[in-house]
């Protein structure tokens, strides 16, 4: 574990012990990945944080702030000399699929799967309901194609077809358990117990109390619409996601390979 931080952790698990303002999140131009740790006292900005990971950094990076009160992430890069740049903020906010040492950011949609043309590669939860929302593409509020990134790194991505972001999450998190469990992390009565020891109070299990509860999840993306085997939470810094958009003026080259590979897979 790097001195910039402490309570580093693996994709999936929550960094132990008291839980600080910020997650950090570090990607080498190299390729390498640090573990991510919490970091933070009370009065600093994402950019403070983002400024002392840097200091002990050798060569460019990619830094990513999650503010755990605001829900909300900045997007930061340490150049070869040192200094740190503000690159963009939101509430869901990527790595870019690499991290090259002239920090070139490419369209996305050109380097999905690691492969050359768009949308090759990455996997598809629902291939099976590509029809219903191929035929009325251009009639409909949206495109209904959505690709999703989970993982401290954004490294797993994934097609839903879905009427929105809420139910192409469901579906997202369903394809998780059964395809790539790590993704997925559990609220235990561990973390209700920490959150309790935090706001002073005592949990008991039978009469939960919302305000420990909120403090426990405060990090992550409930699931609550089924039961998983391998999680019940999603960390709110390891996942993404963005609507494939197309047009009838404006067609998308990567909603197209989607839709035929589909139809190849149903």
């Amino acid at each position: 574990m790097r001195a910039y931080g402490h309570n580093a952790r693996a994709p999936g698990t929550y960094p132990s012990g008291p839980r600080a303002l910020y997650v950090v999140t570090v990607r080498h131009a190299s390729g390498a990945e640090d573990p991510s740790f919490s970091a933070g006292e009370y009065g600093d900005t994402s950019l403070d944080v983002a400024q002392r990971a840097a200091q002990v950094l050798h060569g460019p990076a990619y830094i990513r702030v999650f503010d755990r009160e605001a829900k909300q992430t900045s997007m930061f890069r340490r150049t070869a000399a040192g200094t740190v740049e503000y690159v963009s903020g939101g509430a869901r906010m990527k790595f870019p699929a690499h991290a090259p040492n002239s920090f070139h950011r490419e369209r996305i949609s050109s380097v999905l799967g690691g492969a050359s043309d768009p949308g090759a590669g990455t996997p598809i939860a629902n291939p099976d309901e590509v029809e219903r929302f191929a035929e009325t593409r251009y009639a409909r509020h949206g495109s209904g194609l959505w690709e999703f990134q989970f993982g401290a790194y954004g490294d797993t991505h994934l097609y839903v077809w879905a009427d929105g972001m809420g139910s192409g999450f469901e579906i997202a998190v369903e394809w998780l358990d059964d395809h790539a469990p790590g993704m997925l992390t559990m609220v235990s009565e561990e973390d209700y117990q920490q959150a309790a020891e935090e706001l002073g109070k005592v949990w008991d299990p039978s009469d939960p109390d919302d305000e420990i509860m909120q403090t426990a999840e405060a990090d992550m993306t409930m699931i609550g619409h089924t039961t998983l085997k391998h999680g019940n939470a999603v960390a709110s810094w390891e996942w993404t996601v963005r609507e494939v958009t197309t047009s009838a003026a404006f067609p998308s080259d990567e909603w197209n390979e989607v839709v035929e590979r589909s139809r190849e897979e149903e």
